[in-house]
């Protein structure tokens, strides 16, 4: 059927003057009948539904916003490191480009790094400059034997849920 739209869209003189299934007839100027119509139609239109999509994911309605975690330099337990892990980390997950990436990562900067982020002169950088940034800006500097000791101080408190204690307890490590 695609083969005689085409001939007949292009005129092509030799399938002017055939017969297809009762579709139309054809002379000088082609007349198309209402089935014939209707038949294109429904074929483009099974045509389009029966083939997958390549961009599914895309359509999605996904809220990128919570995704990512906050990341507050004054909470103990966050590191800049594991931050920007979880951030790349999702990036790979979504198939998010450079700027999506800072436009996600940056709206997560709370506290002293939302100040630190709000001072700068300027905000042009690509994902791994921004990284390198916030890494020199909020260096990892872990002293185990800080760590050890504050995981070993960190007892249950009155009424607190078990689940709350065992992860904070456990994101010391």
């Amino acid at each position: 059927m695609f083969y005689y739209m085409t001939k007949m869209f292009a005129g092509d003189t030799q399938a002017e003057h055939h017969h297809v299934a009762g579709y139309f007839k054809r002379s000088r100027s082609p007349s198309l009948s209402k089935k014939y119509i209707v038949d294109v139609f429904k074929c483009l239109k099974d045509s389009l539904t029966s083939q997958p999509t390549r961009h599914t994911r895309s359509f999605q309605k996904i809220d990128h916003m919570n995704i990512l975690p906050d990341f507050d330099p004054s909470t103990k337990n966050q590191r800049i490191d594991v931050w920007l892990k979880k951030v790349n980390e999702c990036a790979s997950v979504y198939g998010w480009d450079d700027k999506t990436v800072i436009h996600f990562a940056m709206q997560k900067l709370q506290g002293l790094a939302k100040t630190w982020y709000e001072g700068l002169n300027s905000v042009l950088f690509n994902w791994q400059e921004w990284q390198d940034k916030l890494m020199n800006a909020f260096p990892c500097e872990q002293n185990y034997c800080q760590v050890l000791e504050d995981m070993l101080k960190r007892r249950s408190r009155y009424n607190e849920p078990i689940e709350v204690y065992f992860y904070e307890k456990t994101g010391f490590a």
